[in-house]
């Protein structure tokens, strides 16, 4: 979906603001949704290699960055996600079992595959779109007016403009928010089950 797409939504309530500013708004709106509720989710299927225990998770579509982990398998078992200051990288080797993310988007599996371990590396990640990304993803279109107004709550804040309303700022800014709650509780009701984030269960892909 262009950002684009979602102008008329904001500009009536920001006349006079520039196409740049706009696209600048809904995009900021667009990232914070997809990085506080997880809602948009892409599957990447990667190539274990022999010593290498670290990937860049890099989605399909060039506008979208991964910001979050939601669940790994490598070959047919779950990989149970732990926190990386809990698990030393000793650097043993064997067929992978465990996984953490290493910010920004780059996933650790442990132990390092060896010689025998054989499967692909499944990921599932929560994506978000890119900082100068023209594009937005689809799923989106599902929360255009919560878009609108996370976009509307930082430009009305924005001071010393002709759109410029505090009040409608914050008015906005709590609608935001309990649009974000909503899609991080669909997020988690028809993407993740619960009892899977803490031990992951086999996805299908």
């Amino acid at each position: 979906m262009n950002i684009e797409d979602l102008f008329p939504l904001v500009r009536r309530q920001a006349k006079g603001c520039p196409n740049v500013t706009l696209r600048d708004a809904l995009r900021r709106a667009a990232r914070e949704l997809c990085f506080e509720s997880w809602y948009v989710t892409r599957t990447l299927t990667i190539d274990a290699v022999e010593g290498t225990n670290a990937y860049a998770l890099q989605p399909v579509a060039g506008s979208e960055e991964a910001c979050a982990v939601k669940a790994a398998q490598f070959g047919e078992e779950p990989l149970l996600p732990v926190l990386a200051e809990s698990v030393p990288d000793s650097g043993a080797a064997g067929s992978p079992t465990m996984f953490y993310l290493r910010l920004p988007a780059t996933i650790v599996v442990l132990p390092v595959p060896d010689e025998d371990a054989a499967g692909a590396l499944r990921v599932r990640v929560a994506v978000q779109p890119k900082a100068d990304a023209l594009l937005i993803p689809d799923e989106l279109g599902n929360f255009d007016r919560a878009l609108a107004s996370g976009a509307l709550a930082w430009l009305h804040a924005m001071p010393g403009e002709q759109w410029t309303d505090v009040g409608a700022a914050e008015r906005l800014k709590r609608e935001f928010f309990h649009a974000k709650s909503e899609a991080r509780r669909k997020a988690q009701a028809g993407h993740l089950p619960r009892s899977q984030r803490v031990l992951p269960r086999r996805f299908a892909v």
